[in-house]
């Protein structure tokens, strides 16, 4: 398999953008005469379209356990950038790296080489308590396991963490974030009096109470039945394409992984592939043929037209994980399925 080098806007350094009037965006560019303060806003604006900046990006991340003849390589020299407001589906074999890039990602791991910056900040330099308080104010969680304590309302399981972190959360923040999952008439019931599908909700909504500029879930279907799966799935979609966040979910699953924008495919601690899939799936178009985006045979080159770098050779992923408007797509979930297991399958072989 060619390591891919997807083409798309030039990578920013993934800080927030100034309101209009404020001061420009700090990059990580050395200090210039830069422009005026009264046309910050003017350049805020022209630099939100020249493309979406970044949620997370990870520059020549290396991570290794133990040292030695013992010594474990996890993640090999990976670099890739998450724009915002992006769907990204990692998927792997078993031992791929696919759930140490998620914590490295997040800030939960430090690598042992290599840059992070997440939500606008490298967190290389980060203190263990300034971790901490990034991930509290800036990123969500969704863990297969739902962590939901039982003596607690719903409303309570979702306050949970921002008591625990000493911020106060409204009211007001946590009804809309049980209505944004459907459970606005459940935020007093306990989790033994919600159903199987309503207990992955409130996990759902204690991630989104905080607003968080990105979401991370690992394998967050992979207890689930096949309905709750799909509404699960349908919610996270939605904190895409509603709220504008952003999205990293770790999968094993061709179905779940439909649901993204982007596939990013993990072996041997590097990215070796990458799936566009353009803007969610549609299930009223059935008709699209998808052996025109991986018929299993298919050559690499028709896949990502440019995105493919026969001469990098070094296993990673560089520039933003961010589809494609340009190319085609196959639309409905069923279609999507198809191309994603396809190209495991391949991988795999």
């Amino acid at each position: 398999m060619v390591p891919t080098t997807p083409t798309g806007p030039a990578p920013h350094s993934g800080h927030r953008s100034p309101p209009p009037g404020g001061p420009p965006a700090p990059t990580d560019a050395a200090p210039t005469d830069g422009p005026r303060a009264t046309d910050a806003g003017r350049d805020a604006t022209d630099a939100a379209e020249a493309g979406p900046p970044h949620a997370v990006r990870l520059d020549g991340v290396r991570v290794v356990h133990g040292s030695g003849a013992r010594a474990v390589t996890a993640l090999d020299d990976v670099s890739i950038g998450f724009a915002r407001g992006t769907f990204t589906a990692i998927m792997g074999p078993s031992g791929s790296g696919k759930s140490t890039l998620l914590q490295c990602a997040a800030g939960l791991d430090r690598p042992t080489a290599g840059r992070v910056v997440l939500a606008g900040t490298d967190i290389g330099g980060l203190d263990e308590n300034a971790r901490t308080r990034l991930r509290r104010e800036r990123v969500g969680f969704v863990f297969q396991a739902f962590n939901l304590v039982e003596s607690l309302t719903a409303a309570e399981n979702v306050v949970l963490p921002s008591r625990f972190g000493g911020r106060r959360v409204g009211r007001d923040r946590v009804a809309e974030a049980l209505e944004a999952v459907g459970l606005a008439d459940r935020a007093h019931h306990r989790p033994s009096q919600l159903s199987g599908g309503q207990q992955p909700r409130v996990a759902l909504a204690r991630a989104l109470v905080s607003r968080p500029d990105v979401l991370f879930a690992d394998e967050p279907t992979g207890a689930l039945d096949t309905a709750t799966s799909a509404e699960v799935l349908r919610l996270m979609r939605m904190l895409v394409d509603a709220r504008g966040g952003t999205t990293l979910m770790v999968t094993h699953d061709p179905v779940a992984a439909a649901g993204a924008d982007v596939v990013v495919f993990l072996k041997d601690g590097r990215i070796v592939d990458r799936l566009d899939l353009g803007r969610g799936p549609d299930d009223d178009s059935g008709n699209q043929d998808s052996g025109n985006q991986d018929s299993g045979n298919q050559d690499s080159g028709n896949q990502d037209s440019g995105n493919h770098d026969s001469g990098s050779g070094n296993g990673h992923l560089k520039g933003a994980s961010s589809p494609d408007p340009g190319a085609t797509h196959p639309r409905s979930l069923a279609e999507r399925a198809s191309v994603i297991a396809a190209r495991t399958t391949r991988l795999e072989s």
